[in-house]
C-alpha cells in the first residue's frame, strides 16, 4: 500500500506565516496568480530535500545539517534569505528573534499514521541548516516511512531543445528540478521505451492527439524521437504542439516512477479547454496505476469543476482552505476577483458597494459635515464599485470574497432602481428613496453658495430650469424623480459658458458640492444611511 499524505503544515515559508493544508489521494490547489499554490508545492519539496540531506549527511552527534541554496533545484532563488518570511538575524552581538521555517507532514503508510517535521534555520545568503523536529511519542524523529518517501516536483514543460544528448536517470531528475524540462523529454521517452509501458504511452498519445509516437533512437549519444500524423507524415517531436509535449512529459514521468508524491504545477498549461478535463482524468488513472499521489496547482476552471466532483480542492483565496460543493462560487472568485481584493477583505473585515468613486466621495463629505462616527471607517474602507447600480454584481463579488473570509460582512447602497432588494444580515442592501445620491446635494442654496460672486448667473439659470415648486420645496416630487446628475451636467455647462470659463465641475467631482451643505441642510435619509453603514462597520472582524 502506498503512502498517502493527509496534512501539510507550513510555518514562516515565503509568504506563509502559519497554515495547515488538508491533503488526500488527489488534491487540487486552485487560486489566482501569486496566491501561494506553487509556494505550497515548493514547501513539500523543501521538506523532502531536508529529509534526504539529513539522512545522507548525518553522522556522529551532529544536530543540524547544512544545505546550500543551489541544492534547491525546484525552488529557484538568488539568496537563501528569499525562503524566509520576515527574517531577522543576529548582528553585532545583539540577539534578535530568528524565525525558523518549519514544514511538517502527516501521512499514512500501510495503515500506520506518522508525522515528520523539518526545521530550517538561516545561516547566510548561500546556506542554511536543517534538523528534524522532535515529535512527542515518536522515535526516531524521521520515521522509516518518511525515509522511503519519494517526492517529485514537475514544473510546466518549457519548449524542447533541438538536440538532446543522452543522460542518466538521476541527472534527468536534477534537470527537471532546475526547470530545464526542454532537455529531458526525449530521454524520458527513451527510458519508457525500455519498459512495458511504452505501448500504453503510444496508445494514449494517439487517442488524445491523433499522432503515433515512433520508437526513440540513440545515435552517437543523441536521442531522436519522431511521430507520425494522421496523414502519414513523419515529423520530429520538435514539430509537435506544446500540449502534446506537456502531456507526454507528465505521463512519461508517471510511467518511470512508482509510489511517488507527484507535485504538478499547472499540468493544464498549453492545453485547450476540451482536453483539460481529459488530461486530468488521465493523470489520475495513471497515478493510481502507479500507486502515486498527485497534488496539482492550477487556476483552470475546468480542473476545478472536475476535481470538485471526486477529489479534494484547496482554495488559495485568503488562507488556504478546503472547499466543497461550491465550484460555481469559487469559479467566480478565480475569474473576477483580484488577490488585492482578498487581502483587503481580510484586513478590513467588511466591504462597501456603491455605484462608483463619486458616490463614496459624497458619502465621506456628508459624514464630514455631520462629524459622523462612520467617517474614519469610510476613509479606510474596502470599497468596490458596482457599475449600472446592479446589486447582483455586488452579491456575486461578495460571495466570492467569502470563499476566502467566511465571516466577511458587507453593505450595498444603490440608486432608486425600482427593484426588490434582498434581506440578509451578512450583506445589507439599501437604496435611496430619491433617484440618485446627487438628488440630496444639489439644493438651490448649495448651488448658489458654490457660485459665490457669480451667484446671480447661477440664480438666473436655476429659475429658467426649475419650477417655482421645485425652487421653494426640496421635498417636491421633482427632487425625487429627476436624474440630477444629468440636470447638473447641463446646468454647469451653461454656467461656465456664461462666466467665460471652461467647465470645472462634472459628475466625477460633484462631491465638492456637499462641502457647501450645512449640517442643517443634510437630509435625514443621509443620516439613516450613514448610521446603517456604521453598524455594519462595527460588526466587522478584521484580521489582527
Amino acid at each position: 500500500m502506498p503512502t498517502t499524505l493527509h496534512k501539510l503544515i507550513i510555518r514562516n515559508f515565503k509568504q506563509f506565516d502559519e497554515i495547515e493544508i488538508e491533503l488526500g489521494n488527489t488534491v487540487v490547489f486552485v487560486g489566482p496568480n501569486n496566491s501561494g499554490k506553487t509556494t505550497a508545492l515548493q514547501a513539500l519539496s523543501l521538506w523532502h530535500i531536508g529529509v534526504q540531506k539529513w539522512l545522507a549527511q548525518k553522522g556522529g552527534k551532529r544536530t543540524r545539517i547544512p544545505i546550500n541554496r543551489k541544492d534547491l533545484f525546484s525552488i529557484p532563488n538568488t539568496s537563501a534569505r528569499m525562503l524566509w518570511r520576515n527574517l531577522t538575524t543576529q548582528k553585532q552581538g545583539i540577539k534578535k528573534d530568528v524565525f525558523d521555517i518549519s514544514i511538517t507532514l502527516e501521512a499514512i503508510t500501510n495503515g500506520k499514521q506518522w508525522r515528520c517535521g523539518m526545521e530550517f534555520r538561516f545561516d547566510n545568503n548561500e546556506s542554511f541548516y536543517c534538523t528534524p523536529i522532535k515529535i512527542e511519542g515518536q522515535e526516531p524523529a524521521i520515521p522509516d516511512e518518511a525515509k522511503n518517501l519519494k517526492v517529485a516536483f514537475l514544473p510546466i514543460m518549457a519548449g524542447l531543445s533541438v538536440i538532446e544528448p543522452r543522460v542518466d536517470a538521476e541527472f534527468i531528475e536534477r534537470l527537471i528540478g532546475e526547470g530545464r524540462t526542454a532537455e529531458v523529454l526525449r530521454n524520458m521517452c527513451y527510458l519508457v521505451y525500455q519498459t512495458p509501458y511504452w505501448d500504453e504511452l503510444v496508445n494514449t498519445i494517439k487517442k488524445q492527439f491523433g499522432i503515433i509516437l515512433q520508437e526513440p533512437h540513440l545515435d552517437g549519444g543523441t536521442i531522436t524521437l519522431e511521430y507520425k500524423t494522421r496523414e502519414g507524415i513523419v515529423l520530429d517531436l520538435l514539430a509537435s504542439g506544446s500540449g502534446v509535449r506537456q502531456t507526454l512529459f507528465i505521463l512519461a514521468h508517471l510511467y518511470l516512477n512508482q509510489n511517488v508524491i507527484l507535485l504538478l504545477d499547472e499540468p493544464d498549461a498549453h492545453l485547450e479547454i476540451i482536453r483539460q478535463r481529459q488530461i486530468y482524468d488521465l493523470i489520475n488513472d495513471v497515478a493510481k496505476q502507479q500507486n502515486s499521489q498527485v497534488i496539482i496547482a492550477s487556476h483552470s476552471e475546468i480542473i476545478l469543476d472536475k476535481a470538485t466532483e471526486n477529489d479534494i480542492v484547496i482554495a488559495f483565496v485568503g488562507k488556504p482552505h478546503r472547499t466543497n460543493d461550491r465550484a460555481s462560487q469559487l469559479r467566480k472568485a478565480l475569474r473576477d476577483i483580484s488577490g488585492e481584493d482578498y487581502y483587503r477583505a481580510e484586513i478590513t473585515g467588511w466591504v462597501l458597494y456603491l455605484e462608483g468613486e463619486t458616490d463614496l466621495s459624497i458619502m465621506r463629505a456628508f459624514a464630514k459635515q455631520l462629524n459622523h462616527p462612520v467617517l474614519p471607517e469610510l476613509e479606510k474602507v474596502f470599497f468596490h464599485p458596482i457599475r449600472q447600480n446592479e446589486p447582483i454584481i455586488g452579491r456575486e463579488h461578495f460571495r466570492g470574497l467569502r470563499e476566502a473570509k467566511p465571516d466577511l460582512i458587507g453593505f450595498i447602497l444603490v440608486d432608486n432602481i425600482k427593484k426588490e432588494l434582498q434581506r440578509n444580515i451578512e450583506l445589507v442592501e439599501m437604496m435611496w428613496k430619491r433617484r440618485e445620491i446627487e438628488n440630496y446635494i444639489a439644493l438651490p442654496e448649495v448651488l448658489l453658495a458654490y457660485a459665490g460672486v457669480n451667484h446671480e448667473v447661477m440664480n438666473t439659470l436655476l429659475k429658467r430650469r426649475l419650477s417655482l415648486d421645485a425652487l421653494e420645496n426640496f421635498e417636491d416630487i421633482w427632487w425625487y424623480e429627476t436624474k440630477l446628475s444629468d440636470f447638473l451636467d447641463r446646468l454647469f455647462k451653461d454656467y461656465f459658458a456664461e462666466i467665460n470659463l471652461s467647465n470645472q465641475i462634472n459628475k466625477t467631482n460633484y462631491h465638492i458640492l456637499a462641502d457647501y451643505l450645512t449640517p442643517e441642510q443634510v437630509h435625514p435619509e443621509i443620516i439613516e444611511k450613514l448610521d446603517a453603514i456604521y453598524e455594519v462597520a462595527k460588526r466587522a472582524k478584521p484580521r489582527t
